[in-house]
């Protein structure tokens, strides 16, 4: 459907690749018209509504370009509409033949896109400007005729008053038959360094016009100031000192220049130097070298644009005094006169105020819904070419106009209880049947009796805003969710530090609703981020971007640790603040966790590098007490022949060391120095870095070197001491070896063993229970290896048990442990493994760990 306030362009060509640009370029400021053919295009130029302008190819079949235009001049329904050519034909004869032919224009294919609408715009305004000295006339001539008949009806003495009038019309008809007084040859300003050029345009039309040159911007700027002013400017743009650009901007902003037609010369042809110079008030573009017909068409098309925008202002001014003088005259010679003028003046008025010249629509009804009147900006918004159409259809506005029959019921309503209704919002079908959005505003018009004659009233369509609004609101909905879906809470404040934002991180943090919040002070609702409003306040009073980094914090009795980081808002000025919390507690527990495992691998490190230099004392030890026995308890010949020389014998020095128990001590000291190298291979082996290889192992030979392992962990002071706990095994002998890695294994039976024994002990403190136990059993169960670790500790409650395998979680204190133990473990068993553990447990009963891990190292895979 085609916007009723644009001007209509019809573009005749036969090829679709032609015309579909020009469409798309012009769509969007005129009501674009497509013809195939010459037939076609003077059906439509000869039917209503015609078009404003026409876009004319020549070469067509059937019926060329200039058989179609010849066809348009010589009818008087199409003869004034303009005409412009698009070819890609360039020679000389053949737009001289256009322009005898009626052609207003010539655009020469391939075109620019701001060259066709600078021409469009010109010959559009020169149209323009004929219409509306057409309506001029034409309503001066009914107002003659009105005023005439009322003359002669109320007052047939006054013939001096008829006469008058009769003289006021032929003036009339003489202003509007004549042309306005003037020189009959127009002055033309030359402006151009190039004597050549200037010598070209001289030569081929000052038989036409007064020609003025200058080859100077400064000079020419003199010379349109001074009293001699030129009709219209050739100027051309490159020049030295001051080029046409600048001359052109000069005399647009004097006002006694800015009506002043410029038509640029230049030799660019460039799309975005024509651009900017009808950007700065040129009128058109001549390129060089000339065509002069082109020339002179060009020229005379910006002088007739400017001679008609002349003539009716001279036109105006005169019917102004003209009617004055009608006026002062019949108000001489009767009052009934006057009062009849009055009359029409009003009815014009008021004819040319409402119906015509409002944006909004305008109707009147009957009490029963029928339509007396609409003017024609409501007769375009609902889809009728006019008024009396929309009259004519709509017998019933609840059937025939309301998308909803109820809305009109309302309506009516509200218009009987309070005489009038303002802005009530409701649908109305278009012609078409398309529904669209309405604000009405009515008022009842009331005669005798008070008695309702007819409701009238404004219709605004508010489709646009309504679409507008939805949009709006989807993207504020979108926007909100965008902003609650974030992981850091956001809240906004105003000056006052009251909130104006709180999105669903905030809600979970506080505990406090979006609703509850708005409002509230932030400090009193959201106390945990007090440390950071004086950072807020120094954000909006500096308007700068504030951070507060590892702020520590208390969220439902849990230790965290918040970036804060402030946002000015700053629209125009500082107006609040936008404050971001993120929680970075498990980035800081990363971080530590990371240093720690640093630490860790130093020591593990050192571990070795010590081990190594415990080992070689230790081998050094038992070699030597393995020695001294042989050297005196074996029948060695040299061991004799030295026991004799010392004056003894083997046997004598061997009743003396199992008399003084030296043989046992010498034993002592040597099982102990194999226990110390077991603890170190032991220590090495589970803090070696694995490999990724998995073997197949004996379940009950790495759970017994685990606990030796975790033999060797006490602390005094807390009264803890892995070696006092009871470890009773149940462990099925016919279990076969499992595919696994060893160490991590090892790892996970080591984090189990440590964290009871430790919950054991903490418990043991508080409780004075001494007898501590872990019942470690081994068995089969189907295709998997079950292993149950279960100890008589404290046990844990059913919040514990949930989050017991979960990253980071810890029932220690601070400093004690990380949260990664069980985690890890749980990662080793599952992902690892392919197996599974799970936990069971309740205060007071003990905790029992159940892990369960493929018996062949398909199922593993």
């Amino acid at each position: 459907m085609t916007a009723p306030d644009l001007k209509q362009i019809l573009i005749v060509d036969d090829e679709p690749e032609n015309i579909w640009p020009l469409v798309e370029y012009l769509e969007k400021d005129y009501n674009v018209l497509v013809a195939p053919n010459g037939r076609d295009a003077v059906e439509i130029a000869t039917s209503d509504p015609k078009p404003d302008l026409i876009l004319l190819d020549i070469v067509m079949p059937d019926m060329d370009g200039y058989e179609v235009l010849s066809r348009l001049k010589a009818d008087d329904a199409s003869r004034q509409i303009p005409v412009i050519f698009v070819t890609g034909q360039q020679e000389e004869a053949e737009e001289i033949k256009g322009m005898e032919l009626g052609a207003l224009d010539y655009i020469t294919k391939p075109f620019s896109m701001a060259v066709v609408r600078a021409r469009i715009k010109s010959a559009i305004n020169l149209k323009k400007e004929e219409d509306r000295r057409f309506v001029l006339k034409s309503r001066l001539e009914g107002m003659n005729d009105i005023l005439q008949a009322q003359v002669d009806k109320k007052i047939q003495e006054l013939e001096d008053a008829k006469q008058a009038l009769f003289a006021y019309e032929e003036k009339y008809r003489h202003l509007f038959n004549s042309s306005p007084p003037g020189n009959e040859r127009a002055t033309l300003l030359i402006v151009d360094d190039n004597p050549h050029n200037i010598q070209i345009l001289i030569e081929n039309l000052e038989s036409d016009y007064e020609i003025i040159c200058t080859t100077s911007g400064p000079e020419a700027l003199d010379i349109c100031f001074g009293e001699n002013r030129p009709d219209l400017v050739l100027l051309d743009i490159m020049m030295p000192h001051m080029d046409g650009y600048e001359v052109c901007t000069r005399l647009k902003a004097n006002p006694e220049t800015l009506d002043l037609p410029v038509i640029f010369l230049t030799a660019l042809g460039q799309e975005v130097d024509e651009a900017k110079g009808l950007n700065i008030g040129g009128v058109d573009f001549i390129t060089k070298p000339f065509s002069l017909p082109v020339v002179d068409a060009r020229i005379k098309a910006a002088l007739r644009l400017k001679k008609e925008i002349s003539s009716r202002e001279v036109l105006t001014r005169q019917l102004a005094k003209l009617n004055e003088n009608l006026e002062h005259q019949i108000q001489e010679k009767t009052l009934a006169l006057e009062q009849a003028h009055a009359h029409i003046k009003e009815s014009e008025e008021k004819f040319r105020a409402i119906f015509q010249d409002a944006v909004e629509g305008i109707y009147q009804t009957t009490p029963k819904g029928q339509l007396i009147s609409a003017s024609p900006s409501l007769a375009r918004m609902m889809g009728y070419d006019s008024g009396e159409e929309m009259v004519d259809r709509l017998k019933d506005l609840a059937r025939d106009l309301y998308y909803d029959p109820e809305d009109r019921r309302v309506f009516l309503k509200e218009i009987r209880k309070k005489g009038e209704v303002r802005d009530f919002e409701t649908r109305f079908k278009t012609k078409s049947g398309t529904p669209i959005w309405c604000l009405v505003s009515a008022k009842a018009v009331r005669g005798e009796n008070d008695k309702i004659l007819y409701y009238q009233g404004f219709i605004i369509d508010i489709s646009a805003r309504k679409k507008s609004a939805l949009e709006l609101q989807r993207l504020r909905i979108h926007m909100q969710n965008i902003i609650n879906g974030m992981p850091s809470a956001l809240v906004g404040m105003d000056l006052e530090g009251r909130v104006i934002h709180w999105n669903h991180e905030a809600e979970l943090i506080t505990g406090t609703t979006a609703d509850a919040a708005k409002g509230q002070p932030l400090e009193h609702i959201f106390p945990q981020i007090a440390p950071g409003m004086e950072q807020a306040r120094k954000a909006i009073t500096e308007c700068r971007i504030q951070k507060d980094s590892k702020v520590l914090t208390y969220v439902n009795g849990q230790v965290r640790y918040w970036d804060i980081t402030v946002y000015p808002l700053i629209p125009d000025r500082c107006e609040g603040a936008v404050i971001r919390v993120d929680d970075v507690t498990e980035q800081i527990r990363m971080e530590e966790m990371m240093i720690q495992s640093e630490k860790m691998l130093s020591l593990g490190g050192l571990a070795a590098g010590m081990a190594h230099e415990i080992n070689n004392p230790l081998s050094a030890i038992i070699q030597s007490c393995q020695v001294i026995q042989n050297r005196l308890t074996t029948d060695l010949p040299k061991n004799n022949t030295v026991a004799e020389n010392c004056g003894t014998t083997i046997p004598a020095i061997s009743a003396y060391m199992k008399e003084r128990e030296i043989h046992a001590m010498l034993s002592a000291i040597s099982e102990s120095g194999k226990r110390a190298a077991n603890i170190i291979e032991n220590m090495l082996s589970f803090a070696r870095k694995g490999d990724g290889h998995v073997s197949h192992y004996d379940l009950s030979d790495l759970i017994s070197r685990t606990v030796n392992l975790a033999r060797n962990d006490y602390n005094l002071k807390k009264n803890y001491d892995f070696r006092k706990i009871e470890i009773v095994r149940e462990f099925d002998p016919d279990l076969p070896k499992i595919p696994c890695e060893a160490s991590k294994i090892q790892q996970v039976l080591f984090n189990i063993l440590r964290n009871g024994a430790q919950a054991m002990a903490a418990a043991n403190g508080k409780s004075q229970k001494t007898c501590h136990r872990f019942v470690i059993s081994l068995k089969k169960e189907g295709d998997m290896a079950r292993m149950d670790i279960q100890d008589n500790g404290p046990g844990m409650d059913k919040e514990t048990r949930r989050k017991i395998f979960e990253p980071f979680f810890t029932t220690k204190g601070r400093g004690v442990g990380t949260g990664l133990g069980l985690s890890v473990s749980y990662f080793i068993i599952t992902e690892n493994h392919k197996g599974n553990i799970s936990v069971e447990s309740s205060p007071g009963q003990g905790a029992k760990f159940i892990i369960r891990l493929p018996l062949t190292r398909e199922m593993a895979n």
